[in-house]
């Protein structure tokens, strides 16, 4: 069975990985649009206030330990732009080349992760309101 996960930040690996542990026949393969995966963004506010030194630090996961541990394929800089459902197939753009092609599955995972939404509050709520409020 081949297995196409969509983002590579933190749910996309942690799937993939476990799914390679549960189906060592799987064929897997990993596709971020940027150009690393498995970035510790939890850890950025250290790395910013120079607690974690190294950037290095905050990757978990690289390409090549995904492939050797778990025989999963990473492509980085490549960009969905179509889920073609019912024919099972992704338009993939290669951000670094420009090339287009088509990648055919059997199961797809989206792990793309979200954008959180902050609500618009009215200035009259006091401060010790807002801290029940957000919390």
């Amino acid at each position: 069975m081949k297995y196409i996960v969509i983002g590579g930040i933190a749910g996309g690996p942690s799937f993939a990985t476990r799914l390679s542990r549960i189906d060592e026949h799987a064929e897997i393969i990993l596709l971020e649009q940027n150009s690393e995966i498995s970035v510790a963004s939890c850890a950025i506010p250290y790395y910013l206030s120079s607690i974690i030194k190294e950037r290095d630090a905050l990757v978990e996961r690289t390409p090549e330990i995904l492939k050797q541990k778990n025989n999963i394929e990473v492509r980085l800089n490549s960009q969905v732009t179509n889920i073609d459902s019912s024919d099972k197939e992704l338009t993939v753009l290669n951000q670094a080349t420009g090339e287009q092609y088509f990648e055919s599955y059997d199961r797809l995972i989206l792990a793309t992760g979200a954008r959180p939404t902050l609500p618009t509050i009215p200035e009259s709520i006091p401060p010790i309101m807002l801290l029940c409020f957000v919390a």
